[in-house]
């Protein structure tokens, strides 16, 4: 009950579980492009050879939040059984490209 309860804080409305559970499913199969997306990005900072750790930094979560609002945007668009407020992707969105950031730590 807890993680429904925090879904439902967030201000995530969903009809029912097999509509949670396709959003999620659907969720992740796109942030496997959108991996191989930012992966491309992550090479072509490195192909110019960027020398700015911030610039590199900004531009990469930028890259990386698009990309996760993106996704969310338009699985929440699709899915009719859903509801994400605004508010939500945007904080959600800032959240992943901060995550997804600190998963290639090693690699920028």
């Amino acid at each position: 009950m807890g993680l429904l309860a925090f879904l439902i804080l967030l201000g995530i409305h969903y009809d029912d579980f097999n509509t949670l559970f396709m959003f999620t499913i659907f969720y992740c199969a796109f942030s496997l492009i959108g991996e191989v997306v930012l992966k491309g990005f992550i090479y072509v900072v490195h192909y110019f050879k960027v020398k700015k750790w911030q610039i590199k930094w900004i531009f990469l979560f930028l890259t990386a939040f698009f990309i996760n609002i993106a996704i969310i945007s338009s699985l929440d668009d699709q899915l009719t059984g859903i509801f994400i407020h605004p508010e939500t992707k945007f904080i959600v969105s800032l959240f992943l490209a901060a995550l997804d950031l600190a998963m290639e730590w090693d690699k920028i």
